[in-house]
């Protein structure tokens, strides 16, 4: 259990709140805001105090000299620096503390000398995040999520099982076996509101997400097995020029023909003089005349980024209505991201959830090298097999007895080797030697303490 204190009760705030004080973490929030925190209260078992979270009195009252992470959230770049800056001048004492500050500036994010100068452990930006969520997609088309593992050299992808007539009916065995020289293993699978474990004869069914485990360069050969998607995206239409908009089309302008529409039109004069090779349309997204007129039927990818989440649903329908070929959502509000499983969009972005899993990451046990939240709640662990792992150092990976809801998923070996990483499979039979990177499928985050547990070193007799 950690002492945890957040500063800014707004959604990124509250829901690493909510997700700290469930894994029994003890909580304390700062914010301006007496009302946000009363709501707070009704849903997390956490302390709250309501100041401005920079000021030293404000954090000496909410316990900053005994928190062992402090996670500053607020909207400002400035608040966020000049709380970590009192945190670590402070209580210097304290070298073990931990600051995780949200930056939305690229300037001062990437910028690692100033941030120590701040006392910045890591810095983190929602923006980011969710641009890079989306990049993979669309350089993988049929793919809803996709998480990098061990460095790269392997990867967990989300792929629906839509247009694949080779794959539909086939068991997880058949279609394991099916692509010659393109090893993959099937995880999991969402049905519905289902989740399940497969097993070798559980057959495919239509709009079934699956989650897929192989070396990173056999992934593209893997989603083209199962989304039969042979095309790449070409022409990428972005509806919202805000932050996430505008990352997305400055990184996406140089390799694909990138369309950007917003509203505002003194955005869109902002936008103009920042891109070099988009074209940036005043309007309305969701103005069917407009995206008629300007061809966004033909769009390879439709992705709206508004801040608004109706508006964000809306052109997304009306894009795919108009034959746009993938279309991606960000959607905020929990009570539209329950429902749009039933919406004809490829991939569904919530920014809150990327985000809260990038902190969780920094803020867990550092027993494992990387966290990654997937989708109903499940977790992929990925853990460094050291001399003191003697519970299953030695073993075969498949014969060691996991908690239930749990597998491993793959060994990742020679990770500096020249040569390139082995990536191995449990019914490959191999044995866990030391230096090896584990990954391992968590149904519910609720199983990782025994999973740790599992992998701790055992206690001298």
């Amino acid at each position: 259990m950690k002492n945890v204190l957040i500063l800014g009760a707004g959604r990124v705030g509250r829901r690493a709140a909510e997700q700290l004080a469930a894994d029994e973490n003890e909580v304390t929030i700062i914010d301006r805001s007496p009302a946000a925190l009363r709501m707070l209260r009704e849903h997390a078992d956490v302390r709250t105090l309501a100041g401005e979270a920079e000021r030293p009195a404000v954090l000496d009252k909410a316990g900053a000299q005994e928190a062992d992470v402090v996670l500053a959230t607020t909207s400002l770049d400035t608040v966020n620096l000049a709380a970590s800056l009192v945190c670590a001048n402070r209580y210097d004492e304290l070298k073990s503390q931990k600051r995780i500050a949200r930056i939305r500036s690229s300037e001062i994010s990437s910028d690692q000398q100033l941030l120590e100068l701040f006392g910045v452990s890591q810095a983190f930006c929602p923006e980011q995040i969710v641009t890079d969520a989306l990049l993979g997609p669309i350089k993988h088309p049929g793919v809803s999520q996709i998480h990098n593992l061990a460095g790269g050299a392997a990867v967990i992808a989300e792929i629906v099982i839509e247009k694949s007539r080779a794959a539909l009916g086939r068991t997880v065995a058949e279609n394991e076996k099916a692509v010659a020289d393109t090893p993959f293993r099937i995880v999991a699978i969402h049905r519905g509101k289902e989740l399940i474990l497969p097993q070798p004869e559980t057959r495919m069914r239509h709009n079934d997400r699956v989650y897929v485990a192989a070396p990173a360069a056999a992934i593209m050969g893997v989603t083209s097995y199962l989304h039969s998607e042979e095309d790449s995206s070409k022409r990428i239409c972005i509806a919202g020029g805000g932050n996430i908009g505008l990352r997305l089309a400055t990184m996406l302008e140089k390799n694909y023909s990138v369309t950007v529409i917003d509203s505002e039109r003194s955005r869109c004069a902002h936008l103009s003089q920042e891109l070099s090779r988009s074209l940036v349309l005043h309007g309305d997204a969701t103005d069917e005349k407009l995206l008629t007129s300007e061809e966004i039927g033909r769009a390879d990818f439709f992705i709206a980024v508004s801040q608004h989440d109706e508006i964000n649903i809306m052109a997304s329908l009306l894009a795919r209505r108009i034959g746009a070929g993938n279309v991606a959502t960000l959607i905020n509000r929990d009570a539209y991201k329950a429902i749009l499983d039933d919406y004809p969009f490829d991939v569904v972005i919530t920014p809150s959830d990327l985000t809260i899993g990038t902190l969780l990451r920094h803020v867990r046990d550092r027993s494992f090298e990387l966290i990654e939240s997937l989708r109903g709640g499940a977790e992929v662990l990925e853990f460094q097999v050291h001399k003191d792992t003697d519970k299953v150092l030695g073993n075969l990976l498949a014969a060691i007895d996991w908690p239930e809801g749990s597998a491993p998923v793959l060994i990742v070996r020679n990770l500096e080797n020249e040569q390139g990483a082995q990536v191995l499979f449990p019914d490959q039979g191999p044995m866990v030697e030391l230096g090896d990177r584990l990954i391992i499928y968590a149904s519910s985050r609720k199983l990782v303490p025994k999973i740790e547990q599992l992998l701790s070193a055992s206690p001298l007799r």
